[in-house]
């Protein structure tokens, strides 16, 4: 397995891997839906805030969008350079929004009712390994093997703040309920928390 994600209710998680099939399983070891990624491993989970669809990306850049009540696909999106990996999936807060980080270095941002491309963020000068929106949606946080968390505007693509606290490259990030402060994980096994304004 790569990726593992729970249902904001808590009752289904979503598994996927490398042999590119996706499922949703319920904690008493019911299978609720197979769904099989023809072309590619399936990579990053990210399920919307309201817990009606579920996101996945693969291998060869494509992400998918799954509607897990009605069981069905509802959005593909391929837009990405050459066939880079989709690393890391997250919703804005309001459910509309889905970012999609790549190896290609960029951060795509895409509508979820239109199925359109909104944004490509490529202030990243190496692979981008995770993304997260703050609590208010108004900025995402993306980490990179480039050793930066850059901070950002969804709708200019404008940089607010580069952290670059890290020596090597940037796996993970989270931010604060608050939206106060990010923690971000390294190579080395070293996690960092820092201001989101200041970036002190």
């Amino acid at each position: 397995m790569y990726a593992l994600a729970w249902s904001p209710n808590g009752i289904e998680l979503a598994t996927g891997g490398k042999n590119g099939v996706i499922q949703l399983w319920t904690s008493k070891n019911k299978t609720l839906l197979t769904a099989e990624q023809r072309f590619g491993e399936a990579y990053g989970l990210a399920w919307s805030p309201a817990g009606k669809y579920l996101a996945a990306g693969n291998n060869v850049g494509i992400g998918q969008v799954w509607d897990t009540t009605a069981h069905t696909l509802v959005a593909a999106y391929s837009n990405f350079s050459g066939e880079d990996e989709v690393t890391a999936l997250a919703w804005s807060p309001d459910g509309k929004l889905l970012a999609s980080a790549s190896t290609d270095r960029t951060v795509h941002i895409w509508d979820i009712l239109t199925g359109s491309p909104q944004l490509a963020y490529r202030g990243h000068q190496d692979e981008v390994w995770s993304v997260g929106w703050s609590p208010n949606g108004r900025y995402l946080a993306s980490g990179s093997w480039d050793g930066t968390v850059q901070v950002w505007d969804p709708t200019t693509g404008r940089t607010r703040l580069t952290y670059r606290g890290h020596h090597a490259g940037v796996w993970a990030i989270s931010w604060s309920p608050d939206g106060k402060h990010i923690a971000s994980a390294g190579d080395g096994g070293v996690v960092q928390l820092w201001n989101a304004t200041t970036g002190k």
